[in-house]
């Protein structure tokens, strides 16, 4: 069967049966290894150098949780709330968060290696200067969310809603918005370099860079 994400994005490798564990005397520097925790709330709570491996989150709530230099690898993040949560400068490795919401939360400087959002919200999230060496975005919504100075190099978003993003500085070759809304984000010409548009959003594009398009006839004699 073939991997339904973006080509070289790698599944985590996740054991089919995990003992279920608790959160509830989370201590910094924990490393924590082929657990599920579901259900629990962690809301405000902070902690710093956490290490997740081959871990299943189910149902949690993560509500403005500070997780300083927060590491998971080999992850699936599942239908849980992450709003307003600070995990800037987080690494993540072979992580699927799917059906989360994420509106507000923080990943400044975090590196995503083969990590795939489905069906999240993400809402004025901001990742600036966030490294994304392969992922993708399904069917999200990142309105007013901010990327600026973000490598999105090959970044795949398909069928999400991009309206207000703010892509300004951000690094976008090959990046693909084909399938994707782009209403109003902002970005320039440079930051376009190299990226995927469909043909019908070529003059969105145009209208986005202030460029105004008019027939022939409309020059003035």
């Amino acid at each position: 069967m073939k991997n339904p994400t973006k080509p070289g994005i790698k599944v985590p490798a996740l054991p089919k049966h995990l003992p279920s564990a608790s959160l509830a005397a989370l201590l910094d520097q924990d490393l924590l290894y082929q657990l599920l925790f579901s259900g629990e709330s962690l809301s405000e709570v902070q902690a710093a150098h956490l290490v997740f491996e081959q871990v299943c989150f189910r149902r949690m709530i993560f509500q403005l949780t500070r997780f300083t230099d927060i590491r998971l690898s080999d992850c699936r993040v599942e239908s849980s709330d992450l709003s307003g949560a600070d995990w800037n400068k987080a690494r993540l490795r072979r992580t699927v968060f799917t059906g989360c919401r994420l509106l507000g939360a923080s990943l400044v400087e975090a590196i995503f290696e083969d990590v795939r959002f489905h069906d999240c919200v993400v809402e004025k999230a901001n990742f600036t200067w966030a490294l994304f060496p392969s992922a993708r975005f399904e069917k999200c919504d990142l309105r007013d969310a901010s990327f600026s100075g973000a490598d999105l190099s090959g970044v795949v978003f398909d069928q999400c809603n991009l309206s207000g993003a703010d892509l300004s500085e951000a690094i976008l070759v090959g990046a693909d918005l084909r399938t994707s809304v782009i209403d109003g984000i902002r970005v320039g010409v440079k930051e376009l370099q190299g990226a995927i548009i469909a043909p019908i959003q070529a003059a969105q594009v145009v209208g986005l860079l202030g460029i105004v398009v008019k027939e022939e006839e409309d020059l003035a004699v």
